[in-house]
């Protein structure tokens, strides 16, 4: 199952603006190194929690962009390091966050690095965005990259000028909601997605999970191309088939049939539904059409993912049922 965190962009919109655009979250949490003092003596602790935090990221957690006091910004699911354009021919590297955090020190400020004890967390010193800030420590002007990062998905439901949501005090702990990343409880997050989804006017009706390109033989090969919004027509033709045989056109939630209500023109129209979710998988695999897929009518396809992780086949069976 997923984990739910708010990440804090800094204090600046100007840090938060580059993350939506570029469909990150990013930080700049450093110890002392290379001349520059970032955090100080004094913030040796609170930028070691940081660092250990990010070690529990996983990819198909979900993130939501935070900003104290109170204010969030956009939900985004999220997915191991992105290979960008511009990470071609740069050095990579590779380090832990261990070691980081146990010598207090970094080994590399330039290129790409990848921690290797932390599933989704990696450094960027090739993107030309930064700040110039003057360095509360030493009191002269440093050139701040934001270099901690975490990628996403997609940003979904953005509102820019940010929403309110009561309840986070309540919801975590004193001072945890002060760090980098924090975990929030589900119910908190469906809160905060809600309201988001409401001041964006954007929905969740979207349908990722269904199988988006055509393949050949027995085998339907998933997660390489971003899924995208399809309609029955477009799914991989032999899972639907293959899907179909062994569980019927018939909706598995409510037993809804096109071909009963509509006629022989929709006969067999039907939507297929993922039971794991490609978030929870994380990487290309083979599709068991037959354990993997299930029939499901539009409604009831669109009620299953009326929630981040999806509901299950049965939660919805219940929901129907208690509303007929």
């Amino acid at each position: 199952m997923p984990t739910f965190w708010c990440v804090n962009f800094d204090i600046e919109n100007c840090v938060l603006e580059h993350g939506l655009d570029e469909s990150l979250w990013l930080m700049q949490y450093q110890y002392s190194h290379d001349g520059h003092t970032y955090q100080g003596e004094k913030g040796k602790a609170a930028t070691s929690r940081n660092w250990n935090t990010l070690r529990g990221i996983n990819p198909g957690d979900w993130l939501v962009a935070y900003l104290p006091k109170n204010r969030f910004y956009a939900i985004g699911e999220v997915i191991e390091p992105r290979l960008r354009e511009r990470h071609r021919g740069q050095s990579h590297q590779e380090d832990t966050i261990k070691r980081t955090v146990l010598e207090h020190k970094h080994r590399f400020l330039s290129g790409v690095i990848r921690y290797t004890d932390a599933t989704v967390l990696y450094e960027d010193f090739t993107d030309p965005w930064n700040r110039i800030v003057t360095n509360s420590n030493s009191r002269q002007l440093e050139d701040w990259r934001y270099p901690q990062r975490v990628d996403v998905n997609d940003w979904k439901h953005v509102v820019r000028s940010g929403v309110e949501v009561e309840g986070l005090a309540k919801a975590v702990k004193f001072p945890l909601y002060r760090d980098a990343a924090f975990q929030i409880p589900e119910t908190f997050f469906e809160k905060i997605r809600i309201k988001l989804q409401q001041s964006s006017g954007t929905t969740d009706f979207s349908l990722p999970e269904e199988v988006a390109a055509d393949q050949t033989g027995e085998q339907f090969v998933e997660g390489a191309i971003r899924t995208v919004l399809v309609n029955a027509y477009e799914r991989n033709p032999a899972a639907r088939r293959t899907c179909i045989k062994a569980h019927g056109t018939s909706c598995c939630v409510c037993g809804f049939s096109f071909g009963a209500v509509y006629g022989p023109m929709v006969e067999g129209y039907i939507h297929v539904h993922h039971l794991r979710s490609l978030s929870e998988i994380g990487c290309e695999y083979v599709v068991d059409p037959v354990e993997d897929l299930r029939p499901v009518c539009p409604n009831c396809h669109a009620v299953l993912h009326n929630r981040c992780p999806a509901y299950s086949i049965e939660e919805v069976r219940a929901l129907f049922q208690q509303g007929g």
